[in-house]
């Protein structure tokens, strides 16, 4: 009886230990399991994901300037999560573009950063959205390509300038962003393509607008760019 009785002390230690060891494993592995659930999840989406709240597209319906030159009150800026543009090139880009980037607005296309300029203004237009299912094309973009921008304001086309892989951190970007002597737009997307996890660089595609209109937030601002 004794043998007995130590037998199942035995095995329900071991039970014990075994069910704490996979209570911790499944603890310490539930970010990884709940961000590997997410991906696939994101990968695997047929459909676009309806969201609590509706925002307006701007595109729709929305009276095209062909004047060469627009001031700021000609036109209405988007709100925070407004689809305001589309950003298609030659390679099979074709993706709608949100004011915002926040994780629901990349869920939804490409993300245009709120502390950037808006296309046809001076300065730099940073557009970013995940690999897929399209921006996994800027790695085909080369030198000398273009990639269009249509707002509901106008129609912007950019000449592929540069193309460089760079840390998200990389301090030239925030650089770029306070520059006002150029019409530069960047899109970027996470590099390496494979790499699994939350990839700490970025590939990015630089262009130079080549076409469409100038927009000045008023007459000031013309004079300035004019000298």
């Amino acid at each position: 009886m004794r043998r007995f009785k130590r037998i199942i002390s035995y095995l329900l230690v071991s039970v014990s230990f075994l069910a704490i060891g996979y209570g911790l494993l499944f603890f310490a592995a539930r970010p990884i399991i709940q961000f590997v659930g997410g991906a696939v999840q994101l990968f695997l989406l047929e459909d676009t994901p309806v969201f609590a709240a509706e925002t307006r597209n701007l595109l729709d319906g929305a009276t095209i300037h062909e004047e060469e030159i627009i001031y700021a009150s000609d036109i209405e800026l988007p709100v925070y999560g407004e689809q305001f543009a589309q950003v298609k090139s030659d390679v099979g880009i074709d993706q709608p573009v949100f004011f915002g980037d926040n994780d629901e607005i990349l869920l939804r296309g490409a993300g245009h950063s709120i502390i950037s300029s808006f296309p046809g203004f001076y300065g730099t237009v940073l557009i970013g959205a995940h690999v897929f299912p399209e921006f996994h094309r800027l790695n085909v973009l080369e030198l000398g390509d273009t990639f269009t921008i249509t707002t509901h304001y106008g129609e912007f086309v950019y000449r592929v300038l540069e193309k460089k892989v760079i840390y998200r951190s990389d301090p030239f970007i925030t650089e770029t962003l306070r520059q006002d002597e150029q019409r530069l737009a960047f899109l970027y997307t996470c590099w390496p393509f494979d790499q699994f996890g939350f990839p700490l660089e970025r590939l990015v595609v630089i262009g130079e607008q080549i076409s469409g209109p100038a927009v000045f937030w008023n007459e000031e601002d013309r004079n300035n760019h004019a000298n």
